[in-house]
């Protein structure tokens, strides 16, 4: 089973030394550019970084229409890792429903 994360989680358990138990849960858990970029670049030095960056089971994922990004923006007070995150999991939606 796999999963799409936003940075929050990622974080938080990272910051409780517990980011394991996504792979426990998940096979793959997948994540945006725009999320990895917040919690790996962004967040250099901080908690999730580097266990973000060496997980080898979290796998980064560029959206399909990058300009839907930006419409949502426009659209939703939600920061761009939120939107990227329901993006992706509904391209994920998607690909399941068509096979």
């Amino acid at each position: 089973m796999t999963a799409v994360a936003d940075s929050s989680p990622l974080i938080i358990l990272a910051r409780l030394d517990c980011l394991d138990l996504l792979n426990k849960l998940f096979s793959r858990v997948y994540i945006s550019t725009e999320v990895h970029h917040e919690v790996v670049v962004s967040g250099a030095g901080l908690p999730g970084a580097s266990e973000v960056e060496k997980a080898e089971w979290i796998e980064v994922k560029k959206l399909q229409n990058p300009a839907d990004l930006l419409a949502a923006q426009q659209k939703y007070a939600l920061g761009l890792g939120e939107i990227s995150t329901i993006l992706l999991e509904g391209n994920s939606c998607d690909r399941s429903a068509t096979r």
